[in-house]
C-alpha cells in the first residue's frame, strides 16, 4: 500500500512578455503596415502595478495618457516589443501523482494524474493594447484554470 507511489512536478516563473502598443490612427494600416503608438515622456505606462489590484473587465492596467496615436504616414516612436512595458508575470505550476500496481510478476499497472495549475490560482492574461480601442489597458481574461488528466498504462 505504501510503496510504488510517485510524485513529481515543476514550476516555471518568468517576467511578463513585452507588449506592443498599437495606435493606428494614420494611413499606414490601409497599405498593410502596422502602426505603433508614440510614447509620452515622463508618464508611467502603468496605472496598476500589482495583479491583486486588478478587477477583471473594469480595472485599467495600462495608462492611456502615456501614449498617443500616430498619424499620417509614420510608424510611431515605439517599436513592436517594448521591454519597459510588460504584461503580468508568467507563473505556472504542474504536478503529477500516481502509483504503480504490480498485477503479476511481470505485469504492472501504472496510474497517474497530471494537474496543470493544481492550486487553481487565477492569473491575468495581458491587457488590451490597442490605443484606439475603448478597452485599452483593460484585462478581460484569465489564464487557464486547473486542468486534470488521468493516465493509465499496462507495462509488461
Amino acid at each position: 500500500v505504501v510503496s510504488g507511489w510517485k510524485i513529481n512536478g515543476f514550476v516555471k516563473y518568468s517576467s511578463g512578455i513585452p507588449l506592443t502598443i498599437t495606435g493606428a490612427a494614420g494611413s499606414l494600416g490601409t497599405i498593410g503596415y502596422a502602426q505603433w503608438a508614440n510614447s509620452v515622456s515622463g508618464v508611467s505606462p502603468y496605472l496598476v502595478t500589482s495583479p491583486g489590484d486588478v478587477t477583471l473587465n473594469s480595472s485599467k492596467y495600462l495608462n492611456a495618457a502615456a501614449f498617443t496615436t500616430s498619424t499620417g504616414f509614420n510608424f510611431g516612436n515605439l517599436n513592436n516589443n517594448l521591454s519597459w512595458v510588460r504584461g503580468f508575470w508568467y507563473k505556472e505550476e504542474n504536478l503529477t501523482a500516481g502509483r504503480v500496481f504490480r498485477l503479476t510478476e511481470q505485469v504492472k499497472f501504472d496510474l497517474s494524474v497530471d494537474a496543470a495549475n493544481p492550486f487553481n490560482f487565477h492569473r491575468w492574461n495581458n491587457p488590451n493594447t490597442s490605443l484606439t480601442s475603448g478597452q485599452f489597458g483593460i484585462v478581460s481574461s484569465v489564464v487557464n484554470s486547473r486542468t486534470l488528466q488521468v493516465n493509465a498504462a499496462i507495462r509488461f
